[in-house]
């Protein structure tokens, strides 16, 4: 298991256990196969369409070794490999509403072998802690640690974007 060893379900027990019964808990969507928004809880569709946009916001991108410049997600995509799983510091460390997040991580190497790293930085902390919530949510329902769950996240996200059609 990654990050600090802990089982999803322990990280959110205490959480979990200090609200009421409402399919809510601690703000965390408990209803399986949501496809709409439950209780202010977000939906993978959401959480993908909101993700995508942020990192998009994040480009253009440059590699601080052999100065490539990546325009968009998608050119990122194309020209690097994903190294290891994303990870949540926040979460590894039990904090699921980070005041001052350390944050989510996810790397890639550029073609001249140096990392690169996409994180969460400057992240609205509204929107953060409702992306957050449904890692804890995804965490809980699927029985998996958060870089499983984020590795899936990011194919997913990868996919979608690669096979959107070509900005003009």
């Amino acid at each position: 298991m990654d990050g600090l060893g802990a089982f999803p379900a322990q990280i959110v027990a205490s959480q979990l256990s200090r609200h009421q019964s409402d399919g809510r808990r601690g703000g965390i969507c408990l209803k399986r196969g949501a496809r709409k928004t439950v209780n202010g809880c977000m939906t993978e569709a959401e959480v993908i369409d909101v993700m995508r946009r942020y990192l998009e916001g994040r480009f253009p991108k440059k590699c601080g070794v052999c100065d490539r410049t990546y325009a968009n997600l998608k050119d990122y995509l194309l020209h690097t490999t994903h190294v290891g799983r994303p990870k949540s510091y926040d979460v590894e460390l039990g904090v699921h509403r980070p005041t001052q997040p350390i944050g989510t991580m996810s790397f890639a190497n550029c073609g001249c072998g140096n990392t690169l790293v996409m994180d969460s930085s400057g992240m609205d902390l509204a929107t953060l802690w409702r992306l957050m919530g449904w890692l804890t949510a995804e965490m809980w329902r699927r029985r998996e640690t958060a870089p499983v769950v984020l590795e899936d996240l990011r194919r997913a996200i990868d996919e979608a974007t690669l096979s959107a059609p070509a900005e003009p």
